[in-house]
């Protein structure tokens, strides 16, 4: 219940913000720009594949508020002594920036009506390649929010989460890179986009789940802790 209301109080702010409609209606135009003559196959994957680059600036943008705003007002005095545990707080805020991903998605549907007007989809690629960006994403937000505990700054806070999702990406590249040598295995392992590449062809593998979730925990836990030792 804690853990809902703290989800209700930031659905509200974002969704009352500006900021939030401004990023949402850029993301949308950029993607429409990027996609509109390189929509080749009618599984979505050329618009995946745009949304997974945008989402790196999209992101921070989305989580940069999430703990600086209350830290540069002064309020996360009070947020930390509340009733409610730093979990519920740090969850509550989580999912509220994945409601507006979700958001965000479903502005993304006119592609799949699009496609099934001019061709015949693949739902279940589809389908698919949704639940690996919403994951994809959800990691995203997880850095995200950890990076906004650590300044008062909202601007730090994004530049933060880009060069942390740029770190990433950086990781994908050294697995492409260093694949013949047993090192390539490791940055496979860590690769947030090679671990998409399956979603995005319609397969489900148990270890990109456990990769998902894994890292979303430990950016969440990882903003518990530092939230913890500002208590004191």
């Amino acid at each position: 219940m804690k853990t809902l209301a703290i989800y209700k109080k930031e659905v509200l702010s974002l969704f009352v913000s500006p900021i939030a409609y401004v990023s949402m209606a850029l993301f949308l135009f950029l993607l429409s720009y990027l996609v509109t003559y390189d929509m080749n196959t009618s599984d979505l994957r050329d618009v995946f594949s745009a949304m997974s680059i945008l989402m790196i600036f999209f992101i921070p943008m989305a989580t940069m508020r999430t703990m600086s705003e209350e830290m540069s007002r002064g309020t996360h005095e009070l947020l930390l002594t509340s009733p409610a545990s730093l979990a519920s707080i740090v969850a509550g805020k989580f999912l509220a920036v994945m409601t507006l991903v979700i958001a965000l998605f479903l502005c993304t549907g006119q592609y799949a009506v699009i496609a099934a007007m001019y061709g015949k989809p693949d739902w279940m690629l589809i389908s698919t390649g949704y639940l690996g960006m919403l994951l994809l994403c959800a990691q995203f937000v997880a850095i995200g929010v950890f990076a906004s505990s650590l300044t008062s700054n909202q601007f730090i806070a994004a530049v933060i989460t880009f060069v942390a999702l740029l770190f990433f990406i950086a990781v994908d590249v050294l697995s492409y890179i260093f694949e013949t040598v047993s090192l390539g295995s490791v940055f496979e392992h860590l690769a947030v986009f090679t671990h998409f590449q399956d979603f995005d062809r319609g397969l489900l593998d148990l270890s990109h789940f456990i990769y998902y979730f894994g890292m979303i925990i430990l950016f969440l836990f990882l903003t518990v802790r530092n939230l913890e030792t500002r208590r004191w």
